[in-house]
Formats: structure tokens, C-alpha cells, sequence
């Protein structure tokens, strides 16, 4: 697909779906952040992302939500 091609549809889908304009490139934090967040294991978002490494995928590209800090203070309590 021409490069323009890709960016007017790209365009489009945000629109048809209401969502705001952002970069392609934030779709990458996105995607990796929600899939962590549901538990899908790093090594296959990585894959899935095509880096080199795990820590160019949890470094870069994750982002710690509020609710990461909740589960894992739940978690604790549980062992407890």
C-alpha cells in the first residue's frame, strides 16, 4: 500500500470511529500498555511489536496505569 494511501485511511478510521487525532506511533504505547494490562505475556507483545528485546517493549513502550498499582497491592493482600 502507497505510504498516502496508508495515512488517508489511517485518518479515516479515527474519524468514522470518533476518536481524536494522534500519531500512529501512540498506537504502539497503547496497544503494548492494554495488553500487558489484560496479561498477555511480554515476550509475545514484543513479538507481536517486532523488537530486539523485552526492554525495549516494558522501557519504552509500557505505560504503568493506576490500576497496575491496585492489582499488585490486591495481589499482596491476598498472599497475606
Amino acid at each position: 500500500m502507497d505510504l498516502s494511501t496508508f495515512w488517508d485511511k489511517y485518518r479515516d478510521i479515527l474519524a468514522m470511529s470518533g476518536l481524536q487525532q494522534f500519531t500512529f506511533h501512540a498506537l504502539s504505547h497503547t496497544f503494548t500498555t492494554r495488553t500487558l494490562k489484560v496479561g498477555i505475556s511480554i515476550k509475545a507483545v514484543r513479538k507481536l511489536l517486532g523488537h530486539a528485546s523485552v526492554e525495549i517493549t516494558m522501557d519504552t513502550y509500557s505505560h504503568e496505569l493506576p490500576e497496575f498499582r491496585r492489582e499488585v497491592v490486591s495481589r499482596f493482600r491476598r498472599v497475606l
